[in-house]
């Protein structure tokens, strides 16, 4: 609201405030339990946190919006580590994750503090060395879900689990693929490789999985009864498609 009303620096104040109160609950929330999910969502409160209070203290979009992308992305791999508990996911393969996190933070970090430097070699690191760092994550990451998210099991059953799983592995591989572009062209400040970038993560992987999800959560959030059809696959394509045509 106070965005809407353009009262920014009240709207900047409670961005920052909003940030460090999601990190606080996280710690809380890691504090009662702590498993490798719920260090990633902490992971992942903190680059919310991060990128939020750089852009309310007058950083532009473009030096923060990775921090943005890696809380979009350790928040959706947690939830689906949380599933894959189920299928025994070695324990080399959940301190590797967890590992990934922690570099897609920091690295996210050294971006977003580098933005803020005026010197040359900090803007080569904000630049340059940073995106591609994070995009050799956003590999890794897609890389682990390919091998170990429960989909890859659940796949080959039917109607809702198969639905399901489709959107998650085509998410992974849209997270793959901004990884790519990250790190060969690292993250210009505007044009087509920025937004084919920010669409891979924000429309390829993030909305992918919420249509993958959706049937799922409207039931247990919105008590809507959301029954499974074929024609689930539609918005599901349509998605996909359109994402491909715009970025070629």
């Amino acid at each position: 609201i106070a965005l809407v009303v353009a009262f920014t620096p009240g709207a900047h104040a409670l961005a920052i405030a909003t940030g460090l109160a999601f990190v606080v609950v996280n710690a809380a929330i890691v504090r009662r339990q702590s498993t490798a999910f719920t260090l990633l969502m902490l992971l992942a409160s903190a680059s919310f946190a991060l990128g939020t209070t750089l852009w309310a203290l007058g950083q532009p979009v473009p030096h923060v919006v990775l921090a943005w992308l890696c809380f979009f992305v350790l928040t959706i791999v947690a939830e689906r580590l949380e599933l894959a508990r189920l299928t025994r996911t070695p324990t080399w393969a959940t301190r590797a994750i967890v590992a990934l996190g922690v570099g897609l933070v920091v690295a996210s970090a050294g971006i977003s503090c580098a933005g803020v430097v005026e010197d040359a070699r900090a803007d080569t690191v904000a630049s340059v060395i940073g995106p591609r760092l994070i995009g050799a994550v956003f590999v890794a990451v897609a890389a682990w879900q390919l091998r170990f998210d429960v989909a890859r099991r659940t796949i080959r059953g039917h109607g809702l689990p198969r639905f399901a799983a489709v959107g998650v592995l085509l998410g992974a591989g849209w997270l793959a693929v901004s990884g790519a572009v990250l790190l060969v062209a690292a993250l210009p400040p505007a044009g087509p490789i920025y937004d084919a970038v920010l669409h891979a993560v924000f429309v390829g992987f993030t909305l992918s999985m919420v249509f993958a999800h959706a049937p799922i959560i409207l039931p247990a959030v919105a008590r809507v009864h959301v029954p499974y059809h074929a024609s689930l696959y539609a918005p599901l394509a349509l998605l996909h498609t359109g994402l491909v045509l715009r970025i070629l």
